[in-house]
């Protein structure tokens, strides 16, 4: 329930704590590599590097825009993170479909 940082370059409205711009981020583009990876191994690490700095630019644009305290940011992506657990810990790969004739 913390207020947000002061002059704050945009209009935000609400409390600040934790980011949900932050959570959003890790538990969309994580979920993502791992769905593509599965099916495209060779593009693992590109797609992990990639949505990797995708995050860590939508928490670089919070930071400049001073809608978010770093810590709200960490908390954020803490709880992304574990949403990121929750969904490939459950994810099932679907059955291979047999060869067509």
């Amino acid at each position: 329930d913390r207020a947000r940082p002061p002059e704050k370059l945009l209009d935000v409205d609400g409390r600040s704590f934790p980011s949900g711009h932050a959570a959003a981020a890790v538990a969309f583009y994580g979920p993502m590599v791992v769905i593509v990876a599965s099916h495209h191994p060779q593009l693992r690490r590109p797609m992990a590097i990639g949505a990797g700095l995708w995050v860590l630019l939508v928490w670089l644009s919070t930071l400049y825009a001073r809608a978010h305290w770093p810590t709200d940011l960490l908390a954020g992506g803490g709880v992304g993170l574990a949403w990121l657990v929750v969904c490939i810990a459950t994810w099932r790969q679907p059955p291979s479909l047999p060869p067509s004739p």
